[in-house]
């Protein structure tokens, strides 16, 4: 009988110097409890007051988008309504990785703000977010469209983006953010 060997896959998580991982669905009060999870252990696990608060900003603003998004479709089975994101310490700072299942027809536009707030340099990121704060339209969620911008201007990274199809319908769109 092959079984999981939990402590096993506990020191391989402490290797990589995981702060905090969750897989499932998520609701406001989890969303809620996962960021106090994450800022009490970024307060242990780093000491720059600076890079906490850069690291948290970008991370409730990856949650506030899967929050948002994950449940704006009707799917088909429990599996798509599951999101994942991690937070890891590595050697220059810290790696956010984020995902969740989103329909095919959003990719294009997903992709096309993706590539446009990567491909603006500090002076242009600036520019945008005013002007998109100034005219932009605000969702029904609350949004300006802000959410890339933001999260490239608090990092100074690109973000890393995918999208792998695993329906004819959806896609699982993940991104890995550098801070």
């Amino acid at each position: 009988m092959t079984q999981f060997n939990l402590h096993s896959y506990f020191q391989k998580i402490s290797d990589q110097h995981v702060i905090l991982s969750y897989k499932g669905a998520i609701n406001l009060d989890l969303l809620n409890i996962l960021l106090d999870m994450t800022e009490k252990r970024l307060t242990k696990s780093e000491t720059r007051l600076s890079v906490r608060k850069r690291v948290f900003h970008i991370l409730v603003e990856v949650l506030q988008n899967i929050y948002h998004y994950s449940g704006k479709y009707d799917f088909p089975n429990e599996e798509f309504f599951s999101v994942i994101f991690l937070i890891r310490k590595i050697e220059s700072g810290y790696l956010i990785y984020a995902g969740n299942y989103i329909h095919q027809n959003e990719i294009d536009e997903l992709e096309s703000r993706l590539d446009r707030a990567n491909g603006l340099d500090e002076s242009a990121l600036r520019e945008q977010y005013r002007l998109q704060l100034d005219q932009g339209t605000w969702s029904a969620k609350g949004g300006a469209g802000l959410g890339f911008l933001d999260i490239i201007k608090k990092s100074g990274q690109s973000i890393d983006y995918e999208f792998i199809p695993v329906s004819d319908e959806y896609s699982f769109f993940s991104m890995e953010i550098s801070v």
